[in-house]
């Protein structure tokens, strides 16, 4: 039998040598993100497929060969290549270019991404940090002696970059992926929350007054023929002033302008109080307003003013503002109300796959959020709920995803389930919801469902807070879902009678049902109680 030789001409053999090197790799961007799709590993460098980069919130435009990138505040350009089919952009060469590093794992197709720290600066009670990719901060403190610990995860020292600290400081490399900074404090700050990853960090300790300080109170001379402070035995009455179909407009009428601002607060769903200071009122003949937003009012008086107490048919947002002689107050109804049967709502497990969130004690925040989850998914669906979950097992969905799969499903409503950690042994113990802030309605679906779990959990009350609180833009899954929505933090995993606790069946079916019952007082579905 003859056989014919066949040689492959050089640029094949290349070719096929390429393609056999050719392996799948994964990514961990800088503080946990990774991404849903995998990339292609060749040599040392990793390529992306084009398509891929909007996971690492990168926007690509492809041009003749070459991909125009806007990534972590910066544009720049690159030149691609096709990898097994696949337009692609080398990562590492990429990440050179934003001024990042990147390193692959011992004995994995894993490549780390990093970003140095490009500027420090920790002195006088202030710590600021900036780099040129995101990094996630975490804030913990120790006590005896008192000290705040911050973490920058996916962070890197850059020895020739310059730092401007005091001696009060200690800055050091404390893990390959993360750079810990260590401040002495005269008072620890109170903490709660985990802010977003971001690309700056500024942090302001909170300062102890000197003993010889004292509140200056200015010395008031009331002329003669002027009101007073206190305005004495004022008639309140409750009008109403413009009425819509979403909104309803009241308004209080004052004999002269108040001292000071007005605040409200929420001591039910349904009932909020309006404080006005330096005012002595009574209630007028007639003082319910024309309106079926309120049911009806009371006021409460003792030595710094008069509070007003409007109980009403039904949870609404709830704003104050003095203009003049008058106060207005604003009732605002939830874009959706009624039964939970039929409504969408998607239930947002945090975290996942290579992302385990906080962990302490032998426990994963990861597994926590679905367990709760799942609990919650369950006890919606079960009332007529139409529920989407963001992730039913242990697998990582980016952020953006999270929030995207809610406004491709035009959902209600978004729940996203969180455990909290402040890094280290904790006493920080206790449950809070979040809302994207300020926004009122946002804010009562918080309130409606961080009641009903502090009947139920055992563990403290942090109550509600704005996102804003934690980080200038607000938490990114509440920020980019067009719905209202809230974040859950539980409890501390790293406070022991927190996490046992939340480890039990009893405590994670209660969340659920407990979550489920504040739902429902926000529609209107259930009286609160």
């Amino acid at each position: 039998m003859m056989r014919r030789l066949l040689s492959l001409a050089p640029w094949m053999a290349l070719a096929a040598a390429a393609s056999a090197q050719v392996r799948t790799a994964d990514v961990v961007y800088t503080y946990h993100e990774g991404i849903a799709a995998r990339g292609l590993r060749l040599g040392d460098e990793l390529f992306l497929p084009l398509a891929t980069l909007g996971d690492l919130g990168w926007k690509v435009t492809p041009r003749n060969g070459e991909a125009l990138l806007e990534a972590e505040g910066t544009r720049t350009s690159i030149t691609t290549r096709f990898v097994a089919g696949k337009e692609c952009v080398p990562l590492r060469r990429a990440l050179e270019k934003l001024g990042a590093t990147s390193i692959w794992e011992d004995r994995n197709d894993v490549l780390k991404v990093l970003t140095p720290l490009t500027k420090i600066v920790a002195k006088d009670g202030t710590i600021q940090v900036e780099a040129p990719l995101g990094f996630r901060p975490e804030v913990s403190t120790l006590i005896s002696p008192a000290r705040v610990v911050f973490d920058f995860k996916g962070a890197t020292l850059d020895p020739g970059v310059g730092q401007d600290v005091d001696g009060s400081v200690k800055i050091s490399q404390y893990r390959p992926d993360t750079v810990r900074i260590v401040v002495d404090a005269l008072v620890l700050p109170r903490l709660g929350g985990r802010p977003d990853p971001a690309r700056t960090f500024k942090f302001e300790l909170p300062r102890r007054p000197r003993e010889t300080e004292r509140p200056v109170v200015p010395t008031q001379v009331v002329p003669e023929n002027k009101v007073p402070a206190v305005i004495q035995s004022t008639p309140i009455e409750v009008t109403l002033d413009v009425e819509g179909p979403s909104a309803t407009l009241l308004k209080v009428d004052l004999p002269t302008s108040l001292n000071a601002e007005p605040k409200i607060t929420r001591t039910a769903p349904d009932v909020v109080e309006v404080f006005l200071p330096g005012v002595l009122g009574t209630l007028a003949d007639g003082a319910r307003p024309n309106t079926d937003a309120v049911s009806n009012v009371a006021v409460r008086n003792d030595a710094n003013g008069t509070t007003i107490i409007l109980y009403l048919s039904q949870p609404m947002g709830s704003e104050v503002w003095a203009s003049g002689n008058s106060v207005s107050i604003q009732l605002l109804k939830p874009s959706i109300e009624g039964k939970l049967a039929g409504k969408v709502i998607v239930v947002d497990p945090g975290h996942g796959g290579h992302d385990n969130g906080a962990r302490s004690g032998g426990a994963s925040e990861k597994n926590l959020t679905l367990a709760i989850g799942k609990l919650i998914a369950a006890e919606l669906a079960a009332q007529g709920a139409t529920v989407i979950v963001t992730r039913k097992t242990d697998v990582f969905i980016s952020l953006d995803e999270r929030a995207n799969i809610a406004n491709r499903n035009k959902a209600d409503l978004f729940l996203s389930v969180h455990i909290n950690s402040t890094g280290g042994v904790s006493r920080q113990t206790g449950g809070i919801t979040f809302f994207h802030g300020p926004d009122t309605v946002k804010k009562l679906l918080a309130d409606c469902i961080q009641q009903e779990i502090a009947k139920v959990s055992g563990l403290p009350n942090l109550g509600t807070w704005s996102d804003k609180r934690i980080y200038q833009s607000g938490f990114s899954v509440l920020r980019n879902t067009k719905m209202p929505g809230v974040l859950l933090e539980l409890g501390f995993i790293n406070h022991s009678r927190d996490r046992a606790r939340m480890l039990t069946a009893d405590f994670q079916q209660k969340i659920a049902r407990a979550v489920v019952k504040g739902v429902r007082v926000y529609l209107g579905d259930v009286e609160p109680n």
